[in-house]
């Protein structure tokens, strides 16, 4: 008993916290409320009563409609605005792009639907109610729209996207994924840091799983790509991101036995196209390994490229 009178009281503890949030959308709302019901009682004079309510309801609702229709429309041309930075290929157009979606999608689930329903409840619904359920209802309305700045500056929060989440998220069958890997490979990795606050490591992390999930759904078309813009600006990649990070040497080497692998299964099936994809990235691979091992002879850390050699040899020795 004392545990659900505490539960209670946290719960009625929050309510307060959120309400207080809101302050100023309940005080309006509370003074429309009262407004309704006093003017109501002026006008519904007992020698001339009002003949229709719902009418008087309705005239409330038209009025709170016509109040939201500056802010909608200011905050959709806001979002539409956006759209003119979407065009091009550069990160900054691609995260924009992103941004508008986002926000378009959240301005149609958030704003534009629930209005769409409140009008349509408020014209065929609450006048067939009671006039002090009716009345409730068009407050509840109103505490709604009072609300939708706060909707709003959280839909353009929620919509942000830097470049982590989108690396994190992004679907790998997309052009805009691989031209934003394309354009990451073309700058230094001592840049990474300084223009996008991401570390060398972490980018290829992002960029491995995308190649993995291509690999699991079989579509070596589409890695082709994303091979060939890591391999033709691999001069930008430092000796320490090529070897110490061990997931660079590793995957590379695990997608070059995977790419051998799928080759030989397709060559027996005659399914020539898929057969000379995986040909293309395993030229694409060897390529890549070449100029590693190069790079890792003429320097002072080759440790650690065939410490991942001598793994991936007694890792895939037995297949």
């Amino acid at each position: 008993m004392y545990k659900r009178y505490n539960k209670l009281l946290e719960g009625v503890g929050r309510m307060i916290k959120e309400i207080r949030k809101y302050k100023w959308q309940v005080i309006i709302g509370l003074i429309l409320f009262t407004s309704i019901f006093i003017c109501y009682k002026l006008i519904d004079k007992p020698d001339k009563p009002i003949d229709n309510p719902s009418t008087y309801l309705i005239s409330i609702l038209l009025g709170l409609i016509a109040f939201s229709i500056p802010f909608l429309w200011n905050a959709y041309q806001r979002i539409l605005d956006i759209k003119a930075n979407t065009k091009g290929d550069r990160i900054e157009n691609i995260l924009t792009k992103e941004f508008y979606q986002k926000s378009l999608k959240y301005f149609k689930y958030f704003i534009q639907y629930p209005i769409g329903t409140l009008i349509f409840l408020g014209l065929f619904v609450v006048p067939l109610l009671p006039f002090y359920l009716g009345g409730s209802a068009l407050v509840l309305f109103f505490f709604y729209f009072l609300t939708l700045p706060k909707i709003f500056d959280k839909i353009e929060r929620l919509s942000t996207t830097n470049l982590k989440d989108f690396l994190a998220s992004a679907n790998a069958e997309s052009e805009d994924t691989r031209k934003v890997f394309a354009e990451l490979w073309q700058k230094e990795d001592i840049l990474f840091e300084k223009e996008f606050s991401i570390e060398p490591s972490h980018i290829f992390e992002y960029f491995s799983d995308k190649v993995d999930s291509l690999i699991g759904q079989d579509k070596p078309t589409l890695i082709q790509p994303l091979l060939k813009d890591f391999g033709d600006f691999l001069k930008n990649r430092s000796i320490i991101s090529l070897t110490v990070y061990e997931t660079v040497p590793s995957k590379i080497l695990e997608w070059y036995f995977k790419a051998w692998k799928r080759k030989c299964e397709f060559s027996h099936k005659a399914d020539r196209l898929k057969e000379l994809a995986n040909y293309n990235i395993l030229r694409m691979l060897n390529s890549i390994i070449k100029i590693i091992e190069e790079r890792t002879l003429k320097g002072h850390i080759s440790f650690s490229f065939f410490e991942c050699l001598k793994k991936h040899v007694e890792e895939y020795k037995e297949e």
